[in-house]
């Protein structure tokens, strides 16, 4: 749950489920409840009017599909309407860890081309600093067709629903979300070009280390001759010459 403490009213947003997983063939649709809750914390009466933005997608495909909206104020229904998004615009939050964003498919209301409901709430005052309302918002999601939709999306393995609420006072607008996880139960396989260029660097690595070690003479025979003598050296054996006393001789004295 998130908290705002700049201003009377205070909102919290959650998801039941927080995960799903769709792409399986025996994929069906699944219901999922954003529950958003607002409090008056300060010492005057607030006014009660929220709005909540969330995103379908599309209009025609149905991929999200709000079924109902309940609120309620000390065991009172609050009324709701519900039309498609005019002019309202959620604000993407910033607080995602990093590994969900960059592998996600964000799907929420911060933008004019996303399709959105929008569902206005008056549910009067809020006149003790103890009194709160409850928001359950019930979204029908077609995990099948959004296994259809999103499965040639390279690199992206989930997909981050996003709802929006908020509510305005006197100077300030406070705004809070629920989001819901979704997975792909299929893993997107590797390109095969990845694999070719893999393997085309790792050669050109191996090239490259065979030259080197040429050039600094590494294959030749007299160095290796050298090296050996070296070691010998090392150890107190003294090495003699051929060609010099008798050309004949290759022998090691000590």
């Amino acid at each position: 749950m998130y908290y705002f403490y700049n201003s009377p009213s205070v909102t919290t947003g959650k998801s039941e489920p927080n995960n799903l997983y769709y792409g399986n063939e025996d994929t069906s649709d699944q219901e999922i409840t954003h529950t958003f809750t607002v409090g008056n914390f300060g010492p005057s009466p607030a006014k009660l009017v929220v709005t909540f933005l969330l995103p379908i997608v599309d209009k025609e495909a149905n991929l999200f599909k709000v079924l109902s909206v309940k609120g309620l104020l000390n065991g009172h229904s609050i009324s709701c309407s519900q039309k498609y998004r005019n002019n309202e615009r959620g604000h993407r939050p910033e607080n995602f860890l990093v590994e969900y964003v960059n592998k996600s498919v964000i799907l929420d209301c911060s933008d004019n081309d996303s399709a959105c409901v929008e569902i206005s709430c008056d549910g009067g005052y809020l006149y003790r600093s103890s009194e709160t309302a409850t928001f359950d918002i019930k979204i029908n999601a077609d995990l099948k067709s959004l296994g259809s939709r999103y499965k040639s999306e390279q690199f992206k393995d989930s997909i981050i629903y996003v709802s929006s609420a908020f509510l305005n006072n006197s100077t300030t607008r406070i705004e809070n979300y629920a989001s819901t996880l979704i997975f792909s139960a299929s893993k997107n396989s590797v390109p095969l070009w990845i694999y070719i260029v893999g393997a085309l660097i790792g050669c050109l690595l191996l090239l490259l280390v065979i030259f080197l070690l040429y050039k600094c003479h590494f294959f030749d025979r007299v160095y290796k001759e050298k090296l050996n003598d070296e070691r010998l050296m090392g150890q107190g054996v003294e090495t003699k010459d051929p060609g010099i006393d008798n050309p004949n001789d290759n022998v090691y004295s000590e």
